[in-house]
């Protein structure tokens, strides 16, 4: 897969509007019409061999934490830790966890078995998926008791019905199995402890309940996406484990996919979009002159050359089965 730089993207539209030098303002136009551009190429298709990412292994929650605001979002079960001796508790941290840092927000039981929000410095034996921590800091606690003035002893956060909310403005948990836009990867160990950030998802495409396209009994879920990321239909994973098939974002931290035009800094352009974007940047740029016959012969090129990357996706799709889905009891069925 080929790249171009910005300055070869730049000398092109040079070439097609014959000017030498575009004023300052001009040139800051530009930049912002290839951005443009480049996002309407790059949405034209969920298919780009260049964006799409295959069955790659993702979190799926167990549920959803919503009105505390800074400790919202999805979670699931890390491990269990013994809550007192001889018993163990569900564990539960986000999905999405702050990278590096020890101390993190977690959903666990305390010592009498009620359950609480806090943040606690933990590790994990990767052998047993025991979790040990220490110190820590509560958020928020189950109020729910027995006519004796116990905790009731529930298996999981979600059943609590009321939450005291000392440091926190609500605590609601919602059952549900989302896989994130984006996540950080646990490698925890009783030695050390790191995160790893993973790529943010822009578009889900497909998800499988084991890993997908390496042999045929590779169970296909239904899903919805909503602004938490994709919600996964009748899922059945084990540890809480999914392969997802996606597109990566164009755009950078920045909203942009270049910045400059003419930098040195030769920021990179795929090539299946270089011919497209020249042609649709200087029909742009001719509209922008008052000259609409012009820019509409350059819109009718751009096009072309977007027809053209198009189909040959479309080519290479009829030959596989990375975006055909069929279904069928066996690939339905859990298993």
């Amino acid at each position: 897969m080929i790249l171009r730089k910005n300055l070869d993207l730049f000398n092109t539209i040079k070439a097609l509007a014959g000017v030498n030098d575009f004023t300052t303002e001009e040139i800051n136009n530009l930049v912002d019409l290839t951005n443009r551009r480049l996002t309407m190429a790059y949405n034209a298709s969920p298919m780009w061999d260049r964006y799409v990412v295959v069955g790659e292994k993702r979190t799926v929650s167990d549920f959803v934490l919503d009105g505390t605001g800074l400790y919202d979002g999805p979670y699931y079960k890390l491990g269990k830790k013994e809550y007192t001796t001889g018993k163990f508790g569900d564990f539960f941290v986000p999905i999405n966890q702050t990278p590096n840092t020890a101390r993190s927000a977690c959903l666990f039981q305390a010592t009498n078995g009620e359950w609480r929000l806090g943040a606690l410095t933990y590790t994990k034996d990767p052998l047993t998926d025991i979790v040990t921590s220490v110190g820590g800091i509560t958020y928020s606690s189950q109020v729910d008791e027995d006519s004796s003035g116990n905790p009731i002893q529930y298996g999981s956060p979600t059943e609590v019905v009321e939450w005291d909310n000392a440091s926190v403005s609500a605590t609601r948990l919602t059952a549900k199995q989302v896989i994130p836009y984006d996540q950080t990867y646990e490698a925890l160990t009783s030695s050390n402890f790191n995160r790893e950030i993973q790529e943010t998802i822009n578009d889900f495409i497909r998800i499988h309940g084991n890993q997908s396209f390496l042999n045929r009994s590779a169970t296909e879920y239904d899903f919805y996406v909503d602004s938490f990321g994709a919600n996964v239909l009748n899922g059945n994973f084990t540890n809480n484990e999914a392969y997802v098939t996606y597109k990566k974002p164009i755009l950078n931290d920045f909203g942009e996919v270049i910045s400059s035009l003419t930098s040195p800094i030769n920021e990179d352009i795929p090539n299946e979009f270089f011919n497209y974007t020249a042609h649709a940047v200087y029909a742009d740029f001719l509209r922008m002159d008052g000259q609409h016959d012009k820019a509409a012969f350059e819109e009718q090129k751009a096009e072309m050359f977007l027809a053209t990357e198009l189909e040959r996706i479309d080519i290479i799709n009829n030959n596989n089965s990375l975006n055909h889905k069929i279904s069928t009891y066996v690939n339905r069925s859990t298993r």
